[in-house]
């Protein structure tokens, strides 16, 4: 039982890792997995290394292909909008429900959001702005007491991370995406849940523009 349990463990340990180094950018689209290469990273046999690529291809973050293995997966302009026009209609209902629901404590996260964009911002730590980005659009999912809806939210968001890492090291995106923030923070924060709403809906267009404008000129991302 305890072997297991351990294989589980190790299974999850690295399918996190892969996954991560996908969404981070640290493993570009277009890049292949070698399994020989991640056992002796890992210090695995191949069974888990398997393992963990057959979950990432579920998730649609890894093709497998017979002959050429596992390489992670590009999505095109079009696929990018696709998945920008159902975040933003499930992340403006999200907003508007979250919000309905916000009390004193989650108003005063709000606010702390607010700082550290700015402090971000102000320090040009885009690395921590965008990490500070996950947690801020998943705050409204999850607030929106819809647990269904969170991981929906949460499974696209992954799928296309990559790309808004790569894309928004420009200052000029930041600057517009932490007032974009703002607009949302204080909508939500006065309780206003149709601007709220609108808000969010509005700056997930404007991603969406950003990203396949950024993938237009670079189709090789």
């Amino acid at each position: 039982m305890h072997m297991k349990i351990d294989d589980i463990l190790v299974r999850e340990s690295i399918y996190n890792k892969i996954k991560s180094d996908i969404t981070l950018g640290n493993i570009q689209p277009g890049e292949r997995l070698l399994e020989s290469k991640l056992t002796s990273q890992f210090r695995v046999s191949r069974t888990p290394i398997r393992e963990a690529i057959r979950q990432l291809q579920s998730e649609g973050l890894v093709m497998v292909e017979s002959r050429k293995g596992a390489t992670v997966t590009k999505l095109s302009k079009g696929e990018v909008e696709e998945i920008y026009a159902i975040r933003t209609l499930l992340e403006g209902y999200g907003v508007e429900l979250a919000v309905r629901r916000l009390g004193g404590k989650e108003k005063e996260v709000l606010r702390e959001f607010k700082k550290l964009f700015q402090g971000h911002k102000k320090k040009g730590r885009y690395s921590d702005w965008l990490d500070t980005n996950i947690q801020f659009h998943l705050f409204f999912a999850r607030g929106s007491g819809n647990s269904n809806l969170y991981k929906i939210i949460e499974d696209l968001r992954m799928r296309v991370h990559r790309y808004q890492y790569i894309a928004t090291t420009n200052p000029a995106f930041i600057q517009q995406y932490t007032k974009e923030h703002e607009e949302i923070i204080d909508a939500a924060i006065e309780g206003n849940q149709k601007l709220s709403r609108r808000k969010m809906e509005n700056h997930l267009r404007n991603v969406r523009h950003i990203l396949t404008d950024f993938i237009k000129r670079f189709p090789m991302i």
